[in-house]
């Protein structure tokens, strides 16, 4: 017992990342995050990462999907996005992250999408994957996947990471 108390302590103490939901981004190309943000609480909490390069072409699909899934995240195959249709992820006049909230062709009516600003603004690949961690629907206690996006500017030089958890 006391083995297994100093080792979690050691863990935490080291700044484990995987001990917090998707603690490990931070860790990925961090030269060139431009903004992150991360608000872990007991019951929930948010999680966003944005990275640019001046060269294009330096954030590839296949390799940061190789960086998620070496974390446990499961993805799916990713899908195209066109800038048009990011047009119309705004809420409150901002540019958001939706897709936590629902679907990419709707608009996000829930205003804790304000917590994940959107900076890519061109045609972008998006993958889901789920993360390991959950989702709890307050007054409910539905509990489902709780999912990361990344998203990839064509162009290979932006890319973001968005995650949601717990009681939402």
């Amino acid at each position: 017992m006391v083995r297994r108390l100093t080792l979690l302590l050691v863990l935490a103490a080291a700044g484990c990342s995987s001990l917090s939901p998707a603690g490990f981004w931070p860790t990925y190309r961090p030269e060139l995050i431009e903004a992150k943000y991360s608000d872990q609480g007991p019951w929930g909490g948010v999680r966003w990462v944005q990275w640019v390069s001046r060269a294009p072409a330096v954030f590839q699909a296949k390799d940061v999907i190789e960086f998620a899934t070496s974390h446990g995240w499961q993805c799916e195959d990713p899908v195209v996005v066109r800038s048009k249709q990011l047009l119309e992820w705004q809420y409150a006049g901002r540019p958001v992250f939706p897709l936590h909230f629902g679907a990419a062709d709707q608009p996000p009516e829930n205003d804790q999408v304000q917590d994940f600003p959107r900076a890519i603004k061109g045609d972008s690949l998006i993958t889901r994957c789920k993360s390991g961690w959950t989702r709890v629907e307050p007054g409910t206690a539905k509990v489902s996947d709780a999912f990361g996006y990344i998203q990839i500017e064509l162009t290979g030089s932006r890319l973001a990471v968005y995650h949601l958890w717990g009681e939402i």
